[in-house]
């Protein structure tokens, strides 16, 4: 019998593209697009603009992408990577941080976050679950391989040496990592959906084109993103499954309409050891 929905809050890290803001709405929006149907209560808060709630009053936390930089350091990052270190140690309240959300989260606990030297990874993209993936309870099933949306020019490069890698790929070998039993970093978008990404390949263009040629063809990365843009069920489906481990968090039993099936802590920030 369903009981009261879990309380979600998301914390949203910055703004996309005008044109995109106008088609699709902002970070927030995509998540909340993406668990229509789902039963939850959702809470916005802009992290940039005020230090995050605290994250253990909720009872699930999503994080979402961002324009900025880790290593940049932009003036409010200090603040979300507290909450995010609270959030570790107390393991009370699942977290899911997406791409900017899970190098925050990476950076954080002590590990480290560089522009990707092999160039932009955009578009649908394969993903491989370790063995530790196959058997996560956000990640967990049975296929070698996934396919999600991505965007994204800065990778993890170290881990905190507490994390578990959960999946990877050539191009960013942490795709997803779990820290204690309910915080999770994925490196994609589980959220985005292809018009969404083709929209961003678009805005992006000069700078995809500017990149060397992929393929025995000539392409350049713009041309590859955007032929290569497909469905990926995978993402909506795991963020369902957050919204279920959000749901057991007290105890609770929220169906969802969407398809589950397709699917320590406490050092200082900057300057810890890295894995």
């Amino acid at each position: 019998m369903a009981m009261a929905p879990p309380r979600i809050l998301v914390l949203k890290t910055g703004t996309t593209f005008p044109r995109t803001r106008r088609r699709f709405g902002d970070f927030d929006r995509w998540f909340l697009d993406a668990l229509r149907g789902t039963e939850a209560q959702f809470e916005v808060r802009d992290a940039v603009s005020a230090p995050p709630p605290r994250l253990h009053d909720y009872d699930g936390v999503l994080v979402t992408g961002s324009p900025a930089s880790v290593y940049d350091e932009p003036a409010w990052l200090d603040a979300l990577e507290e909450a995010l270190q609270e959030a570790v140690l107390r393991q009370a309240t699942p977290v899911l941080g997406v791409c900017f959300g899970a190098q925050a989260l990476a950076s954080a606990l002590g590990g480290r976050v560089s522009k990707n030297p092999l160039g932009w990874e955009i578009g649908t993209v394969r993903v491989q679950r370790t063995d530790a993936g196959k058997r996560d309870a956000l990640l967990g099933g049975d296929a070698d391989e996934l396919c999600f949306q991505a965007t994204h020019q800065d990778v993890i490069e170290a881990l905190p040496g507490e994390a578990v890698v959960l999946a990877g790929n050539r191009m960013s070998p942490v795709q997803a990592f779990r820290l204690g039993s309910q915080v999770w970093g994925v490196q994609f978008h589980p959220e985005a959906s292809p018009a969404v990404l083709e929209d961003l390949i678009r805005s992006r263009r000069v700078a995809l084109e500017m990149e060397p040629a992929l393929d025995a063809a000539g392409q350049t990365g713009y041309r590859v993103a955007l032929d290569g843009l497909t469905p990926t069920p995978e993402g909506r489906s795991l963020l369902a499954r957050f919204v279920e481990l959000s749901s057991s968090r007290s105890g609770r039993s929220v169906a969802s309409k969407s398809a589950l099936e397709t699917l320590s802590p406490g050092r200082s920030k900057r300057n810890s050891p890295v894995a």
